[in-house]
């Protein structure tokens, strides 16, 4: 049986579309987080699913390539100082309302629930985070998304303040995991 995996960003909502837009920001901003909810129409659990960012797959509208978007955005997260370092950063700290500790930064780029995504770190599908169990539950198993229910998150762009190069940047974000019919 094929499972379906929903990603949407209000609770039972429809799927996204093609993009989620983060919007426009200044060097040295971040977006402002956003709420995606993941639930799926299988008789069984999913179980070790994970997230990772990869090149954008789409019809590119970006400033430069898919491949150069990809490449500096894992930069951004493996930067070392404070004005290089930014990028795809997720909080899986929903029990208890994402707080700002679990925001990764330059020098906590992964914490219990938080992450940015940069070099060997959610920057292929083998690297990839696995999703909390506090996107649902306190109780439930790490990696799990159980029948009947949506596990959600929060995800922003963090975009460095030395940044020297203009132009929208496009990415995505993915999740592989396991279905047992």
């Amino acid at each position: 049986m094929t499972v379906a995996l929903t990603w949407s960003v209000t609770l039972g909502g429809s799927a996204i579309g093609s993009t989620l837009d983060h919007g426009s920001k200044n060097n040295g901003q971040t977006t402002t987080a956003q709420e995606i909810f993941l639930r799926h129409d299988g008789a069984n659990d999913i179980t070790a699913l994970s997230l990772y960012v990869r090149q954008f797959s789409g019809t590119y509208g970006g400033a430069f390539t898919a491949a150069t978007d990809y490449t500096e955005i894992m930069g951004w997260g493996d930067a070392a100082t404070v004005a290089a370092f930014g990028g795809v950063q997720f909080n899986m700290d929903y029990i208890n309302a994402y707080p700002a500790a679990q925001w990764p930064d330059v020098t906590t780029k992964t914490s219990t629930y938080g992450f940015v995504a940069r070099t060997d770190v959610a920057d292929t599908e083998s690297t990839g985070i696995t999703l909390s169990k506090n996107s649902y539950s306190a109780s439930g198993t790490d990696g799990t998304i159980p029948v009947g229910t949506s596990a959600r998150f929060e995800m922003r762009v963090q975009i460095p303040s030395d940044e020297d190069t203009i132009g929208i940047r496009q990415f995505d974000v993915a999740a592989v995991y396991t279905y047992t019919s």
